[in-house]
């Protein structure tokens, strides 16, 4: 053991005294540490410092325009790109672009073709042309060029697309800052009939939907057949007519009922109940406007129908439902003539019409299902079905002015 260390000792004091051995053992001691550290340095951002890589632009982009509006996009390009500080942009013509980058001068070059700004403004007429950039690229100059000079292009792709909206823009800015002087002398007269004939059209819709209009009408009646005993000894056995009568009219809406309602308001009217224990009857009158709610009434009475006898027994209650009179609207609305002229009478015997839902019936919907439109008249009556339902003289002598002024238009 002492003779190795004695021998160490003694290659250590000739390498100490020889100053080649000296650096090469320093050398070898540092190199390997100072190549990975510098290794590792540059993986840590390998693209950090690209603004010394040189990158060619030469723009040939020729101003475009289309009607009253003149655009460069590629001297837009080009003055951005110099305030860029990503890449080491040059900026020379195409010949000198091309020759850097067969020399190594540059690692690429983007070319600008003449018609860029042709081909973008090309939206305006609707022949849309895609624009095109030419890209050149030395690999060989250096092995991390390509992968720089993909940033490069994704900058400029970057570039354009932010000019391209910028243009967009002011395209349509500039067409409408032209297009508002010469609007703006008609504008005024052109809102105003506009304005006019939305609330003609609006006026005659409002009184279209109101064309005379008469209820869909139906009637019906509810038989009830009950079963009498004594009522001594009636629990579970007794059913009483009358009373099942009353809860059939407890399970109808109040709401849609004649004193609740109005307007095109339909409802289901009571009009007489009869009977004992043992028989009652109960009549009804179904009203309404619109067709798919007065089917709905109907359909509700029967569905009443079928709960009575599923709870009191099959053949307990009976129900009947008979057609009285339709809607006349749709066969009025076909022959609108008829309703103007009506009105133009009305006017020239100095009265204003005033066109109303009927809430009920005439012999004019039966006549107009049978071929002969037929819409109603007013008359001025008052308080109809009641003990006091009148008519004015007044009122009769200003209907009978209006029919002298109908009949003189049709003899026009």
């Amino acid at each position: 053991m002492k003779k190795s260390f004695h021998i160490f000792q003694r290659d250590l004091s000739r390498l100490l005294h020889n100053k080649a051995a000296i650096l090469v053992l320093i050398g070898v001691c540092l190199l390997p540490s100072l190549y990975a550290w510098f290794n590792i340095a540059a993986n840590l951002d390998p693209y950090g410092n690209t603004s010394k890589i040189k990158v060619a632009i030469a723009c040939l982009d020729k101003e475009a325009s289309s009607e009253n509006l003149s655009i460069n996009a590629g001297k837009e390009i080009v003055k951005n790109l110099k305030e860029n500080k990503q890449l080491g942009w040059t900026f020379t013509s195409e010949k000198e672009a091309l020759n850097g980058v067969k020399s190594g001068k540059y690692y690429a070059s983007i070319v600008i073709p003449e018609d860029f700004s042709r081909s973008l403004i090309s939206i305006l007429s609707g022949d849309l042309q895609t624009p095109k950039l030419d890209y050149y690229i030395n690999e060989k100059a250096n092995a991390i060029a390509p992968k720089i000079t993909g940033t490069g292009a994704a900058a400029i792709q970057e570039q354009i697309n932010s000019t391209f909206s910028s243009v967009a823009s002011e395209s349509v800015s500039g067409i409408l800052k032209q297009s508002a002087s010469d609007l703006s002398s008609t504008l005024g007269s052109v809102n105003s009939d506009i304005t006019k004939t939305l609330e003609k059209a609006d006026a005659n819709i409002a009184a279209y939907k109101q064309l005379l209009e008469n209820f869909n009408a139906a009637g019906a009646k509810f038989t009830v057949t009950g079963f009498n005993i004594h009522p001594g000894g009636a629990k579970d056995t007794m059913i009483n007519a009358i009373a099942v009568a009353s809860e059939i009219q407890s399970l109808l809406p109040e709401a849609e009922s004649p004193r609740n309602t109005e307007g095109y308001e339909g409802f289901y009217h009571l009009t007489s109940m009869s009977g004992d224990v043992a028989h009652a009857e109960s009549e009804y009158i179904i009203r309404d406007h619109d067709a798919e709610k007065f089917a709905a009434k109907e359909e509700n009475l029967r569905r009443i129908e079928k709960e009575m006898n599923e709870k009191y027994g099959a053949g307990t209650v009976k129900l009947e439902i008979k057609e009285q009179y339709r809607n006349m609207s749709e066969k009025i609305r076909p022959c609108y003539h008829l309703i103007e002229n009506a009105e133009e009478a009305a006017r020239r015997a100095g009265m204003e019409p005033i066109i109303l839902p009927i809430r009920g019936g005439t012999d004019g919907a039966r006549l107009s299902f049978m071929g002969l439109p037929c819409p109603n008249l007013g008359t001025g009556g008052y308080a109809y079905h009641g003990p006091y339902e009148h008519i004015t003289v007044e009122g009769m002598e200003k209907t009978m002015a209006m029919l002298k002024e109908l009949v003189k238009i049709y003899a026009e």
